[in-house]
């Protein structure tokens, strides 16, 4: 499923990854960048502001 044009929020992208299955609801998991690899942490950033855009390649961890 395609990242609309204009990318929501990295905390509305966590809600977006539970909704299509990605992870389940309540998961612990973290965002990172490809490369170089950098942890998603400030929730407040929208994914331009964190320099994803125009494109990005982004890894889902699940935590314990």
């Amino acid at each position: 499923h395609p990242i609309p044009s204009h990318p929501p929020p990295s905390q509305e992208l966590r809600t977006l990854l539970v909704a299509r299955g990605v992870v389940r609801s309540g998961q612990r998991f973290e965002l990172r960048t490809s490369f170089p690899a950098r942890l998603l942490s400030d929730l407040g950033l929208t994914l331009d502001s964190a320099g994803l855009v125009p494109s990005a390649t982004l890894c889902v961890s699940v935590l314990g």
